[in-house]
């Protein structure tokens, strides 16, 4: 019997069951900064000014930074998400990065965006080569220090790889909050859902000038 593969996913902690919207009381919510990128991007008057708004009713660049650590992967209603890429503005980039355009995608209800964050780290290239049936497409030297994989076509084939393992309705989700939660310090990996994938959307792209 074949068993299909699941996938886990690191979600930010939020104080309403990750319902769609922002935080019954963001200010008092201490454990979602546990993730550098929400510590780092937090803003409490801001947040507290939009108490338990739909996301679906905030402007793409106004929501709060867990839009990107999956915080509200329970949302009935579709919102939307804006991305820019981390390089467009780096000088060592111009040629590679500078054209590409911010994106705004819409994102379905009860859905959370993946990344294969993992498989994307530089030191875990020679393992990855190692254990594949067929070659991935070699990586592209970074004009800068980098502990990821930067060229645009292994990024693609490692990403279809590990999406194109799991299958709909049958595969499962396992989410999961790190040490940012209620629960106790000595847990560091606490599960807060499961699920069963229904639909695995598509590889998304940057779009260029």
């Amino acid at each position: 019997m074949k068993i299909p593969q699941h996938l886990t996913l690191r979600v930010a902690w939020h104080d309403s069951k990750w319902n769609g919207r922002v935080c019954a009381a963001p200010s008092a919510n201490s454990y979602c900064v546990m993730l550098d990128r929400v510590r780092q991007e937090r803003d409490d008057a801001q947040e507290d000014a939009i108490q338990g708004t739909d996301w679906s009713e905030i402007a793409a660049d106004q929501l709060p930074p867990c839009k990107a650590e999956s915080g509200i992967f329970m949302n009935p209603s579709p919102w939307q998400r804006k991305f820019g890429h981390p390089y467009v503005n780096n000088k060592k980039c111009r040629e590679t990065h500078g054209g590409m355009s911010p994106r705004i995608l819409e994102v379905p209800p009860y859905t959370a965006i993946a990344v294969p964050f993992r498989w994307m780290l530089r030191k875990e290239q020679k393992r990855i080569d190692e254990q594949m049936a067929e070659p991935l497409p070699a990586d592209k030297q970074a004009p800068f220090p980098t502990p990821w994989v930067f060229g645009k076509e292994r990024q693609a084939a490692l990403s279809n790889h590990v999406f194109g393992k799991l299958e709909d309705k049958k595969s499962l989700i396992f989410l999961y909050c790190k040490e940012g939660h209620p629960v106790g310090e000595g847990i560091n990996r606490l599960v807060i859902g499961v699920g069963k994938i229904t639909k695995i959307g598509k590889l998304e792209r940057y779009d260029s000038a």
